[in-house]
């Protein structure tokens, strides 16, 4: 097979959408997990994986992304859901697998040169991709390198940015600038939540041992830094722990081996008050993992062999273990991190390499109670204490607030549905070059749209019956996106490669 065709084969394998899947208007998840580890081509076990979320819930699937991961991911999907490129913090990858231009280098420094040759790099929760206000085609990569040494073992900085600008390249993206250093400290993994006004991002980062919040504010603008804000007590624990928001944006917690803090956050501010703290045994092992239920009423931590709950709205709220997970002959896949998927269930990581990750199950949006399902989502590979930093893209503005000032209102809903059963597309043939057959199984009337990898509109018009026919001669090799939306709104797509 000619190298071009099994590399457009390759894509197709990565993006294929389900093709009764509907969108509705505007409210793709940008949502693909990428991770495994592919140290051993070929060797049972090994490899990458894809992770997708949609009206069925999580499922998984084999990948050639030809890159290995040990803590450090991000990628990033556009408004259809199609990825558009990923990296494990080393460097960045456009959809072909191939390394963007000016995509290498990635967090440079001592770590790196361990790890990057043959491993993933190593800062835990060390990346997000987000998209800059505004635009359609920049993105800013927010990543963080890590340092040795002996006492401290390992610590996050410096804290960079890099710029991704997916109109390079004929649209398969490259990197237009890289490692801004937007702090040289000693650092503790970062978070982010949308400002106030539903557009801008507020980017928040601890120093590593110390009550100090460094905070930074996407806008169209780029980013600008505010004051440092010092609140609460020092965390000068042993280890470093992670940081997260509530899911409406109102709570940040930050938890490390000896302590959890909670403070309330303004949105429109960006500052913090009224700190809550927990004191943890002073024998708790790290396992770093913190999030709030749903409706942010409790805060959930845990500790490698532990899951520990408080609830916030209690007159005096402490810390008490609810789930003890595993037998200590289980040792080496004890809990590490947490993230919460578009489902809302929340995904637990191990601490250790691992063919499986553990699921929270919250019962519904008061979170009064939820499940713990010891090796809840299968992997087809073996994944390495990796888990995405990704901050709720569902939440928008805050509705009432005086910096809710754009008329950007928050959807109603962002769930995923099912289009009309028994419609699925077919593009024949797929990759394509010349002459091309849309077919659609049965007769219907609706609106079709061909777009590029960037967003840009190729063709458009009316469908009436069952088949149209387009000539793709001339076009930009790439990834292509065809769309059909339907009388009652729902969008039908189907993804598809020009050579």
């Amino acid at each position: 097979m000619p190298l071009i065709l099994y590399r457009y084969k390759i894509v197709l394998g990565w993006f294929v959408l389900a093709t009764n899947l509907t969108l509705m208007s505007g409210q793709a998840t940008r949502t693909v997990w990428v991770s495994g580890v592919n140290e051993y081509p070929g060797a049972p076990g090994y490899g990458n994986f894809l992770i997708r979320f949609g009206s069925n819930g999580p499922e998984t699937e084999q990948a050639d992304l030809k890159m290995n991961f040990e803590s450090t991911t991000s990628a990033m999907s556009d408004s259809l859901g199609v990825m558009l490129f990923y990296t494990n913090g080393c460097y960045v990858a456009n959809i072909l697998g191939d390394t963007m231009p000016g995509g290498d280098g990635l967090n440079p420094g001592e770590i790196a040169d361990w790890v990057c040759s043959e491993n993933g790099y190593i800062s835990p929760k060390g990346a997000m991709t987000l998209p800059l206000p505004g635009s359609d085609h920049l993105y800013y990569l927010f990543h963080t390198g890590a340092r040795y040494n002996v006492e401290k073992k390992i610590t996050c900085g410096p804290f960079y940015y890099t710029v991704i600008d997916m109109s390079m390249n004929g649209g398969l993206g490259g990197v237009s600038s890289k490692n801004h250093i937007l702090l040289n400290s000693e650092l503790e993994p970062f978070c982010a939540v949308r400002h106030g006004n539903g557009r801008d991002w507020w980017i928040i980062i601890p120093e590593y041992a110390s009550n100090r919040y460094y905070r930074f504010l996407l806008s169209p603008d780029g980013i600008l830094t505010l004051p440092a804000q010092e609140i609460g007590p020092d965390l000068a624990c042993h280890r470093t722990g992670s940081s997260v928001f509530s899911l409406n944006g109102t709570r940040y917690g930050r938890t490390q081996n000896c302590r959890t803090v909670v403070f309330d956050f303004d949105r429109c501010t960006g500052t913090f008050s009224n700190p809550l703290v927990f004191d943890t045994s002073p024998h708790t092992f790290g396992g770093g993992g913190i999030a709030f239920s749903p409706d942010g009423s409790k805060v959930l931590i845990n500790s490698q062999l532990v899951i520990l709950e408080a609830n916030l709205q209690a007159a005096t709220p402490k810390l008490d273990t609810v789930i003890f997970t595993y037998e200590y002959f289980k040792w080496g896949l004890s809990l590490n991190l947490m993230q919460y998927g578009p489902d809302g269930n929340l995904y637990l990581d191990n601490m250790s390499r691992s063919n499986f990750l553990n699921i929270i199950r919250f019962q519904d949006s008061s979170a009064t109670d939820w499940q713990f399902e010891e090796k809840g989502l299968p992997l087809p590979v073996y994944n390495v204490r990796t888990l995405p930093n990704i901050p709720n893209f569902n939440l928008f503005d805050f509705a009432g607030s005086p910096c809710d000032t754009l008329g950007i209102n928050t959807p109603v809903s962002l769930t995923e549905k099912p289009a009309k059963a028994g419609i699925n597309l077919l593009i024949n043939p797929n990759p394509t070059h010349g002459k091309t057959v849309i077919t659609a199984s049965e007769a219907v009337d609706g609106q079709w749209v061909i777009s590029g990898i960037t967003g840009s509109i190729k063709q458009t018009g009316i469908w009436t019956g069952k088949i149209r026919e387009t000539d793709t001669t001339g076009w930009a090799p790439g990834l292509y996106c065809f769309s059909l939306t339907l009388p009652d709104g729902r969008t039908l797509m189907k993804p598809f490669v020009v050579l």
